[in-house]
């Protein structure tokens, strides 16, 4: 399993991050900064998202994927349309966003790639709690170049 992948990952997206985040209006009206929590689909595993500004977040989630039991991460920067739909209690975010996605297989060469997402948060304005739905390709660079897609449902609490 190469190590360097993942450090390498978290490094080139903290940089990306706070780069558009340091061009964005600074204002938060998020109170929780920090979401933890379970997403199931592929992969399936622990969650974490973390709000930059209104409208931009980070994510990530480490996990596994049920194709052959491989360990899988990835971590991608999120842009919310927070006005799309209005609703008069609780807000339905829908976002778009990009990262990077490796996954170590133990019999076989392991992947790393492009990945890019789709989905829709509903957040709760009395509760601490968010539920999201995801969908995105990923486009692996190596062993070979490559479309997989990743799909997920899940919910975070926010601290």
């Amino acid at each position: 399993m190469n190590i360097l992948a993942p450090i390498v990952l978290t490094g080139l997206l903290v940089i990306q991050a706070a780069h558009l985040s340091a061009a964005e209006e600074q204002t938060q009206t998020q109170d929780k900064k920090v979401g933890v929590g379970l997403m199931l689909g592929e992969p399936t595993g622990a969650s974490v998202k973390y709000w930059l500004s209104d409208v931009s977040a980070i994510d990530g989630v480490l996990g596994l994927s049920f194709d052959d039991d491989d360990f899988s991460l990835h971590a991608d920067y999120l842009y919310h349309f927070n006005d799309l739909v209005q609703l008069d209690e609780n807000r339905l975010a829908f976002y778009v966003g990009g990262g990077l996605r490796y996954r170590a297989r133990d019999h076989k060469d392991d992947l790393f790639g492009i990945r890019t997402v789709g989905g829709v948060a509903y957040i709760f304005d009395k509760i601490p709690v968010d539920v999201f739905l995801e969908v995105g390709p990923v486009f692996d660079l190596t062993p070979d170049a490559k479309v997989r897609y990743t799909a997920g449902i899940g919910a975070r609490f926010w601290f």
